[in-house]
């Protein structure tokens, strides 16, 4: 526990004792950072110039717990390990792994750890001083995942680490903010989406499935054609080619992969041309725009984003035809596709596998929302193009700014709780977040208490404006016009029989939104107490495990 050392006088002055007396003292440490940022810490606590050295685990690749840590530092020191005391307060790693290897130990035990109870009374002073909205609680949730980022990119010692638009806009604000003057880690804005990476990591027409492109069933030939990116002059030399009328060619076929109509547009001779053509131009393009990296062309890329599959770290993974690795770290992991030794994915806030982390029914909670209020003040990028000798990302220009409007007012409220959680943890040096996980677990479910009817009419509003890039290139607003009543009962039919669902914090939001939308808001005070209850419980049942 280094913040209790440091702020031991008693401690403080018995390393001063031992070092009046020519006794050499080092810092012996399982740790994360590394020599040069420890150093730093003690430094600016007062320990100038106390220890002889430094030994940490994450710079020696051993550690105190295997017992290994201990003959490189017996080494290093040219000495013998009965000549040695360790002094901690670990019982088994600071007084039994050092016994083990014949060194004296001593275990300095504290009668008690104020500081936990107090980082978890202050938790709750901030939320309960500067949460006023339901969106504000995400603020305890982005500075949860942003501080687990650091630790796991520092443990894995990454230099270079690139967020993805458009959601990682924001995530990449919230880490520089964190690291302040520490530049041991530079952070990059990649300027991708699914649709402008996806044509480009296809394989050639007699090989590829269009896999991914078929999560959707429904499409026309205009439509399948446009999510992959083919121009206007591209799609209308296609249908000259088809030769089908503008109705049939707009007409949507309810399972178009398995239609007359998609074995018709595959065996096209200008189709087949054309694809080739396009996905080699656009694979040209994004390699040229990733080659002002080439360092990590060589080592690896290691990208963040929102999640939930990582869909485009895939995508720049077939760029490459997987000889270029890379590690994704994400906020939430709901699902693996393709994962191998070079192409490596994370769940940091939460994730189902290989199984459900601690806390996740919590930190998933609304899951969806955190794509709104993450939006990035640009819109989707579309294509790549040359100019002036560089490759620029073409911006998809139908997309809107009003939802960015609603998003940039809650993130200057979640930047402020951020900067709070900040500064007190910067009263606590050495105290991780992960330390008092459940109180983080625990506030994001007091948050749903937070939502009010003027929440949900922003969320109504952002849901409304969400514009799907890939798959339908349409907002949320545009696809449901197109539900007939039938449908729009079979989705709501399809919700009640999920009760558990339903009166789960997974949906709560969107489901209080149904309520709203048709006039029940009187509803939602009984509902929002059903649920909380709900998660209450449930977090009381994940807490024991």
């Amino acid at each position: 526990m280094f913040n209790f050392i440091l702020q031991s006088t008693e401690i403080y002055s018995a390393v001063l004792a031992v070092k009046s007396e020519g006794k050499k003292v080092y810092v012996v440490s399982d740790f994360y950072m590394g020599k040069d940022e420890i150093a730093f810490l003690l430094e600016k606590v007062g320990y100038v110039n106390i220890f002889d050295d430094l030994f940490i685990s994450c710079d020696m690749d051993a550690s105190k717990a295997k017992r290994d840590l201990f003959d490189i530092v017996v080494k290093k020191l040219n000495t013998t390990f009965d000549s040695c005391l360790m002094v901690g307060d670990n019982y088994r790693i600071d007084y039994i792994k050092p016994r083990e290897k014949g060194i004296k130990s001593f275990f300095y035990k504290y009668d008690n750890y104020p500081i936990y109870i107090n980082l978890k009374n202050q938790l709750y002073r901030i939320y309960k001083n500067k949460v006023r909205s339901f969106y504000d609680g995400y603020g305890f949730n982005l500075y949860f995942f942003t501080d687990k980022l650091y630790r796991c990119l520092k443990q894995e010692q990454v230099k270079d680490v690139f967020f993805l638009s458009r959601e990682g806009f924001f995530l990449k604000e919230l880490f520089d903010c964190y690291m302040g003057t520490d530049d041991s880690i530079k952070t990059h804005y990649l300027l991708v989406s699914r649709r402008s990476t996806y044509l480009p990591s296809l394989k050639e027409l007699n090989d590829e499935t269009f896999g991914a492109l078929f999560e959707r069933k429904q499409y026309s030939y205009q439509g399948l054609l446009s999510v992959l990116n083919f121009t206007e002059d591209n799609i209308k030399t296609i249908q000259n080619s088809l030769g089908i009328s503008d109705e049939e060619f707009v007409r949507e076929h309810k399972d178009f992969k398995n239609s007359d109509a998609y074995r018709k547009l595959r065996n096209d001779c200008k189709f087949k041309s054309l694809y080739e053509h396009r996905r080699l131009e656009t694979k040209s393009y994004l390699l040229s725009y990733m080659q002002k990296y080439p360092d990590c062309i060589r080592n690896g890329f290691h990208i963040v984003d929102v999640g939930w599959k990582g869909t485009m770290q895939d995508n720049l993974y077939n760029l490459y035809d997987g000889e270029v690795s890379f590690t994704g770290y994400y906020l939430g992991l709901c699902e693996l596709s393709m994962v191998k030794n070079n192409n490596k994915k994370k769940g940091i806030l939460f994730e189902t596998v290989p199984v459900k982390s601690k806390y996740y029914h919590q930190y998933s909670m609304n899951r969806l929302i955190y794509e709104d209020i993450l939006n990035a003040p640009h819109a989707s990028i579309k294509d790549y193009m040359a100019q002036g000798g560089e490759i620029i990302p073409i911006f998809d220009e139908k997309e809107g700014e009003q939802l960015f409007k609603y998003a940039e007012l809650i993130q200057c409220r979640i930047m402020d709780i951020f900067n709070q959680l900040m500064d007190l943890y910067n009263e606590y040096l050495f105290e991780s977040p992960q330390k008092v996980e459940k109180t983080f677990a625990e506030l994001t479910v007091e948050s749903l208490k937070k939502l009010s009817k003027q929440d949900l009419k922003i969320f109504h509003s952002m849901n409304n404006m969400h514009y799907n890039n890939f798959l339908s290139l349409k907002t949320v607003r545009e696809t449901r016009k197109e539900y007939s009543l039938r449908t729009k009962m079979i989705k709501i039919i399809a919700y009640l029989k999920q009760l558990e669902m339903v009166c789960s914090g997974e949906l709560y939001v969107k489901f209080s939104d149904v309520l709203i939308s048709n006039n029940l808001f009187f509803l939602e005070p009984v509902y929002k107490w059903i649920v909380y209850r709900h998660e209450k419980r449930r977090l009381k049942r994940e807490a024991d495990m």
